[in-house]
């Protein structure tokens, strides 16, 4: 087993440095990208994390998959390290660990926006360490999609078997098709 915790901290204390002003214009820049991607256009469907803790903004991307007429649902953690989709319902409500979550109901997605600390060209993701995205990309296998600042997009992100490759990685500044 690879221990990835040095370079999470590293990710994270990365992650720290970016103002609020930064994450705006990244924000802004990936979700033009995004709504820009012809998976996304077809999806009916569209599962995106809440941002929490310095991740990429999301609201804007929220925002304007509900007015090309794409449902979204968000992330809701479980006890035991599950995942599952929730239709996206106003308000949102208070998740484990904090995260912001919906009530609504339980839905299939096709397209995945996937959070992560850093990623790789070809298609490798750093998560949190809980593992609760790769358990459920590995059941429900949609179309996958991770989003990061230039500055979290290394050469190589170390990975295991039981890590999910992303099917695209948008920077505001490019996307990349492993």
């Amino acid at each position: 087993m690879i221990n990835k915790d040095p370079l999470r901290r590293q990710m994270r204390a990365l992650r720290g440095t970016l103002t609020p002003e930064v994450l705006g214009r990244a924000g802004e820049a990936i979700t033009a990208r995004i709504l820009d991607l012809p998976e996304v256009q077809r999806a009916r469907t569209v599962m995106c994390y809440v941002a929490f803790r310095r991740e990429v903004p999301t609201a804007a991307l929220i925002d304007g998959l509900r007015r090309h007429g794409i449902d979204v649902a968000v992330p809701r953690i479980l006890p035991g390290h599950t995942l599952e989709a929730r239709r996206l319902e106003d308000p949102l409500v208070p998740g484990a660990l904090g995260i912001p979550t919906s009530d609504g109901p339980v839905v299939e997605v096709d397209v995945c926006v996937c959070p992560g600390l850093a990623f790789d060209p070809r298609g490798g993701r750093l998560g949190y360490g809980k593992g609760y995205y790769d358990r459920w990309l590995e059941a429900h296998a949609p179309w996958t999609v991770g989003i990061c600042v230039e500055e979290a997009l290394l050469d190589t992100v170390p990975t295991e078997a039981t890590d999910q490759p992303m099917a695209a990685i948008v920077t505001p500044e490019r996307v990349l098709r492993p």
